[in-house]
This record gives structure tokens, sequence and C-alpha cells, in this order.
């Protein structure tokens, strides 16, 4: 279940990041799925998504690793 989202996630940040590549963008995501967003943009992993903390007004300013920049040039 978890690679089906990574997988819809995947597909949806790669459309953003190819239309905005020079521009800003924010996403407005809850938890679990905004680990699952921050891992995917930093090449990281989401790690324990049920300890995922409800932060309430938490923000955070990614710049996207080259490794998720390549995958949404394809």
């Amino acid at each position: 279940m978890l690679s089906e989202a990574q997988e819809r996630v995947e597909g949806a940040l790669a459309k953003l990041l190819k239309k905005h590549r020079d521009g800003t963008i924010a996403l407005v995501a809850p938890e679990p799925l905004a680990s699952v967003v921050h891992a995917l943009l930093t090449d990281g992993q989401p790690g324990a998504l049920w300890k995922a903390e409800s932060a309430c007004g938490k923000w955070e300013v990614i710049s996207p690793s080259p490794e998720a920049l390549a995958h949404s040039q394809s």
C-alpha cells in the first residue's frame, strides 16, 4: 500500500517539478502523506509513518535533490 502511495505522489510531483522548474511552489499535505512527499523530494526514506507527528502549522523549505529532479525530467 505504501508503494502505491509513493507511485501516485511521484507522478504528481513529477508534473509539478516539470511545470515549475524555476519557480517556487507550495504543497499542503497532511501526515502521513507529508512524510512521503518529503522523502521523495529529498531522496530519503519516509520512516515510521505510524509515528508521524501532527504538527499543526509546520512548514519547511525543501530544495529537491538532483535525483528527484532527474525523475521529473523523464
